[in-house]
C-alpha cells in the first residue's frame, strides 16, 4: 500500500482480495483488534506500528443474526412478568377506556376524586382557617399529647383499699386519705389483711435493737414473699426503711411471721419513734396492709 503525498494510508477493511474470509468471524466472541505494521523498504520485514479496537461499525453484521432468532432464551427475561406480553397487550396500551366501566371502582368513594381534588391535596393549608377548630378545645391539642395517648399505661394506678385507716393506696407507695373508705366498714369484705404488728425493744450496747415483727393470719392468703415498711422519729422523718423479698415464716397453719430487727444507735436523740406504711405481698403479687402507726420511745 502507497501512501498519498502527505504521508498518510487509507485502508477499506473488509474489500479487496485477502488470504481471510471476513465473514468468518464471529463478532458476538470480541472484542477485536486491528494491527498496523510497515516495511519503510518496501519488504517483508515489517515493525509494529500500532494496535487499534475495532468498535461499533464492523459489528453491524453481526445485526444480521436478528433475523435468526426465533425464540427467546433468556432465563431471566423468561421468568418476567414481561414474558407474557402479547402483541394483543400492546394494541390495548394504545386502546385505552375513555370512561370507567369496573363496578368496584365505580361503586366506591374513589370514583368521586376529580383532577380538581388532587390539586387541593398538593395545596394543603400551612394554617388551620376554620373558625369552628380554631375555637374548639381540639385545636389546643399539641404533638405531646397525641405522644401520652400512645402512652396511657404509664399513668395507670394499681388502687387497694385499707382494711382499717381509710386508706386508698397507690402504686409507687403513695396514698390518699379518704374518710370511710376502710374495708373494715364493710362486713362482707374477705380480702385478707396484716394481723398485728409487734414491736419489742433490746437494750444493747450501742443503743436500743427494735425488732418488728410482722403476722398475717389468713388461710388462704399463702406464700408471703415480701416486705415494704419504714421507722420515722418524731418529725415524721423517715430513718430506716426496707423495701425487698424476704422470706414469711409459717408458725402455725395458716399463720406467717417476719421479723426484722434496727439498731437505733445510742447518737440519735430520744423519743418517740414509729413503725408505718406497712404492706406485704405473696407470690400471686397480691398486696394488703396494715395502716395504724405502731408507735415506741426511746431512752438510752
Amino acid at each position: 500500500v502507497i501512501t498519498n503525498d502527505y504521508g498518510l494510508v487509507s485502508l477499506e477493511i473488509g474489500t479487496g482480495t485477502s488470504s481471510n474470509d471476513l465473514s468468518t468471524i464471529d463478532w458476538t466472541n470480541g472484542p477485536f483488534f486491528i494491527k498496523s505494521e510497515t516495511d519503510p523498504l518496501g519488504g517483508s520485514d515489517f515493525t509494529l506500528v500500532g494496535v487499534s479496537q475495532i468498535l461499533s461499525v464492523p459489528y453491524s453484521l453481526h445485526a444480521n443474526t436478528a433475523d435468526s432468532v426465533v425464540n427467546e432464551n433468556d432465563p431471566v427475561f423468561n421468568k418476567s412478568l414481561a414474558s407474557g406480553i402479547t402483541a394483543t397487550d400492546t394494541l390495548n396500551w394504545n386502546e385505552k377506556l375513555s370512561v370507567e366501566v369496573d363496578p368496584l371502582f365505580t361503586n366506591s368513594t374513589a370514583y368521586g376524586i376529580s383532577s380538581n381534588d388532587t390539586l387541593h391535596w398538593n395545596n394543603k393549608l400551612s394554617e388551620e382557617t376554620d373558625p369552628t377548630f380554631v375555637n374548639s378545645v381540639a385545636s389546643a391539642i399539641t404533638l405531646e399529647d397525641i405522644d401520652k395517648w400512645n402512652n396511657v399505661q404509664s399513668d395507670i394506678q394499681e388502687l387497694i383499699v385499707s382494711r382499717t385507716g381509710d386508706t386508698l393506696h397507690l402504686s409507687n407507695s403513695n396514698f390518699v386519705i379518704i374518710p370511710g373508705i376502710s374495708l373494715a366498714n364493710y362486713p362482707e369484705s374477705e380480702e385478707p389483711v396484716i394481723t398485728g404488728i409487734e414491736i419489742s425493744l433490746e437494750n444493747v450496747a450501742d443503743g436500743t435493737n427494735v425488732i418488728v415483727t410482722i403476722i398475717v393470719d389468713d388461710p388462704f392468703y399463702t406464700n408471703v414473699n415480701y416486705v415494704d415498711f419504714m421507722i420515722v422519729n418524731s418529725d415524721f422523718l423517715p430513718i430506716f426503711g426496707i423495701n425487698e423479698n424476704v422470706t414469711f415464716t409459717e408458725t402455725d397453719p395458716g399463720v406467717f411471721e417476719y421479723s426484722h430487727s434496727y439498731l437505733i444507735t445510742s447518737d440519735q436523740p430520744n423519743g418517740e419513734y414509729c413503725a408505718v406504711n406497712f404492706q406485704v405481698k405473696n407470690e400471686d403479687n397480691v398486696t394488703i396492709y396494715w395502716d395504724p402507726f405502731e408507735c415506741f420511745t426511746i431512752s438510752n
